[in-house]
This record gives structure tokens, sequence and C-alpha cells, in this order.
């Protein structure tokens, strides 16, 4: 019995929701191929995956909680914890190092902290303690290669990217956020 498998789960009713509205998008039943498009739209929606959410995901694609863990996990873009300030997700792999993004994740640090599955205690902190406008963090091949160093700094994607265009952006995300 599937109840078995996945244990109640104490997700909100905005979460619930939130559920719901992505199956929404669905023309019939999940499928296991549907899973990697819920979780985008899920985050899409909240900024993040609550835990209680992938529960209530699971359960209404009657699928084993792991399996849903599994890919959440997997994959360096989504996010298990809710962003503090502007999210930005730097290549580095090769060809983005090779053009610029070793100097652009060292600067990164220096002005916003250590990445994000770095900073421990100091999560969502700057270098000198205060909420950071930006919430970092290193991804796997963005598929830019072309055009490295490559980012995806508030969902967008960035071509050649600078520290500069990254603060631009958390600026212009805090104005229209505040």
């Amino acid at each position: 019995m599937l109840s078995e498998r996945n244990p109640a789960s104490p997700a909100s009713e905005p979460e619930r929701a939130a559920v719901e509205r992505a199956l929404a998008r669905l023309s019939a039943e999940p499928q296991r191929s549907d899973l990697l498009p819920l979780l985008h739209a899920l985050q899409e929606d909240l900024g993040w995956l609550p835990l209680a959410v992938l529960h209530v995901l699971a359960d209404r694609m009657h699928l084993p909680f792991p399996d849903v863990w599994g890919v959440v996990t997997f994959y360096a873009l989504f996010r298990l914890d809710p962003p503090h300030g502007t999210v930005v997700h730097v290549c580095d792999d090769v060809p983005c190092r090779l053009r610029g993004a070793d100097t652009l994740l060292h600067a990164l640090e220096a002005r916003y902290g250590p990445p994000r599955r770095f900073a421990g205690d100091a999560h969502g902190a700057s270098t000198d303690g205060h909420a950071s406008p930006v919430d970092w963090e290193t991804v796997p091949c963005l598929g830019q290669c072309d055009h490295a160093p490559a980012a995806i700094v508030a969902g967008r994607l960035r071509r050649q990217v600078t520290v500069e265009a990254i603060e631009t952006a958390a600026s212009a995300k805090g104005a229209a956020d505040a």
C-alpha cells in the first residue's frame, strides 16, 4: 500500500495547492516521465522544493518518496532550502573555467561568501555576516561552452557573465521585490 511507503506529510495548504497547480498543467494522470517537469514547475512556483511538497507530489504521482528524492538531489538546479537573495547558478565545468569562471567564482566568494552547499551556518550571509543579496551555487555544464562563462541569474541564462552583470541583476530583482 502506498501510504506505507510515503509517511503522512505535514504540508501546508499553500504547499498542497502548489502541487495541485503543477498537476493541473498535465492533460492526463501523471506518469513517472512527468516528474522532472513537475519539479521544475513547483520550484518556479515556490522558489524552492520543501520536503513536505516532495512527499505530497510522491503521493499524488503514486511514486515511492525515495524516487522523487533521488531525482531532486541528482540535479544541481533544484533547491531544497529557500533562497536568501537572487539565485545564481554558475557553471564550473572545464570550458567555463578556461574562459574565466575561476575568476568569477573567486570574486563571488569574496563578495557573497561560499557557495550555498559549503556555507553551513553562514548560509544566506555575506562575508561581513549580513544578509547576502546573492545566493549562489556552482553547477555542472549549462550547455553554453561557446559563450563561457555561463550562469543562470534569477532564472535567466547569462552568457559571458561577469560579477558586475550578476550584481546588476541582483539589484534589479531586489528593487522589483521591494
